[in-house]
């Protein structure tokens, strides 16, 4: 990578005692982005690793151990297959589940009343508009986590 790509990265890192902050442009869900190689806009944690480390072998990523988006700290990214970056996210609870799902058709209080009510699942079903697998699965705690 050439020189004045690299100072030109480096001028829109911020670095704190942990971790260090991308300031240039981001996408829609706060990720770095950074123009090298001719213009082409990468992810700067991307940009950092190849800088820091070396190249990205083809069909991984570059995930992130502190969970903050902007962050460009090579210290704080690893590589991981889309299973390693999601299996990261669930044992983290990043993920959206629960009514943090954007297609959810209940809350986490109607959940909790459906756990606790003692009617047949169909009637319960009728009440909240959903399906009766549905209420089955929310029962027996295969489906909805509430967050903690």
């Amino acid at each position: 990578m050439e020189k004045s790509t690299v100072n030109r990265f480096w001028s829109h890192v911020t670095k704190t005692d942990t971790c260090w902050i991308w300031t240039g442009g981001l996408d829609g869900k706060g990720y770095g982005r950074a123009a090298i190689g001719g213009g082409k806009r990468r992810g700067a944690h991307r940009v950092s690793w190849m800088i820091n480390v070396g190249e990205i072998p083809e069909g991984l990523y570059v995930c992130h151990t502190c969970d903050n988006p902007p962050c460009v700290n090579p210290e704080h990214l690893f590589l991981g297959t889309q299973f390693d970056n999601m299996a990261d996210a669930r044992e983290k609870r990043r993920n959206n589940y629960g009514s943090r799902n954007g297609g959810a058709k209940l809350t986490d209080a109607q959940v909790l009343q459906i756990r606790a009510d003692p009617r047949i699942q169909r009637v319960i079903a009728d009440e909240y508009g959903i399906g009766q697998a549905q209420v089955c699965r929310i029962k027996t705690g295969a489906n909805w986590r509430i967050k903690q």
